[in-house]
């Protein structure tokens, strides 16, 4: 593999565009009475964009986790194309205000951090569960699967404790192997606020596959260094460590598949190493568990801890480096 930094590139003419700048996140509220408290209540300083991504008639999409209030009026929203595209436009909950009824854990959703749209337009949304650093409800940590064409509800996939601790686990971000009906999701692991030193909750990151045609999941790599917290990464941003009294503690989180749907890779948040596996073998053996373990590609440090990832059409994987203000290209054929 071979890497690339954006600021080595030319910069004479910047690639980046601005579409939309936000002094505050706004909604199409359905009365003014729901507006008037957003703004008096100050809603809107605890809303923060997360995702983004674009569907294929250029619509953007953003996620805005409710990990600071419950009163967060929409964890999903959509921004239609505009022809002013610089405008702050007011953001439009999706699919709709319904579906984001944060007092309707079993069919609401609570708060969606990480979602991706495949080539079949259709969007995979993870909905977290948990809400302002508490335990999340029964039922609501949950896979929904929308279609953006016809605009209806595809498949909805509730994860079981086993899968997914209602206090130890945050489920970060997806890929979608769309030939297999695979998704691979990585679960950072952190746990709900716990004041009172309960030993039950702690971190519990790894990584789980959901088949969609049999709804099986199978979740793998609970334990291994691969996808937990690397204590010595104490994260430096701007030359300033992140935290001042102990490290960021954010297991796997970045998560990227291969063109050929051949190749899962990975990161730990709290990390600088890349970490990877033959997918194949994540659905051929879920009963072996050891063989699999034994197979995980460590790919060397990197320059910057990550967060993010995507992986092009051409094989480049992007990763952010969250260190030092950088998007990275790795050239997988190098």
């Amino acid at each position: 593999m071979q890497h690339t930094n954006a600021r080595d590139q030319d910069n004479s003419q910047s690639p980046v565009q601005l579409l939309h700048s936000f002094n505050y996140i706004n909604f199409n509220f359905t009365s003014e009475q729901a507006r008037q408290e957003y703004f008096n209540e100050q809603i809107y300083k605890n809303v923060m964009l997360a995702g983004v991504k674009v569907d294929a008639q250029g619509n953007l999409y953003v996620s805005m986790p409710r990990w600071k209030s419950d009163k967060i009026p929409a964890t999903l929203a959509k921004i239609s194309v505009s022809p002013s595209p610089n405008e702050s436009p007011l953001l439009e909950p999706f699919p709709s205000w319904e579906w984001n009824d944060v007092n309707n854990a079993t069919f609401g959703l609570q708060s969606v951090l990480g979602f991706e749209i495949d080539g079949q337009q259709r969007m995979w949304i993870l909905d977290q569960g948990k809400v302002a650093g508490k335990k999340a409800a029964e039922d609501s940590i949950k896979l929904v699967i929308w279609d953006l064409v016809k605009n209806q509800l595809i498949a909805k996939y509730h994860f079981t404790a086993e899968e997914a601790s209602r206090t130890n686990s945050f489920l970060n971000d997806l890929v979608v192997d769309t030939e297999q009906n695979v998704a691979y999701i990585s679960d950072s692991g952190i746990p709900i606020d716990n004041p009172q030193n309960d030993p039950s909750i702690h971190p519990q990151p790894g990584i789980l596959v959901i088949d969609i045609d049999t709804m099986k999941v199978k979740r793998w790599f609970d334990g291994l260094p691969q996808v937990q917290v690397n204590e010595s990464a104490w994260l430096d941003v701007n030359g300033k460590k992140c935290l001042e009294k102990s490290p960021m503690k954010t297991g796997v989180d970045g998560i990227a598949l291969s063109c050929d749907s051949n190749r899962l890779y990975w990161t730990p948040l709290s990390s600088r190493t890349l970490y990877g596996i033959d997918a194949n073998l994540l659905i051929m053996y879920p009963a072996n568990t050891s063989l699999v373990n034994n197979r995980i590609i460590n790919f060397g440090d990197k320059i910057s801890a990550s967060d993010g990832f995507a992986m092009s059409s051409d094989s480049v994987l992007y990763m952010t480096a969250i260190e030092n203000n950088t998007i990275y290209e790795v050239d997988e054929e190098v």
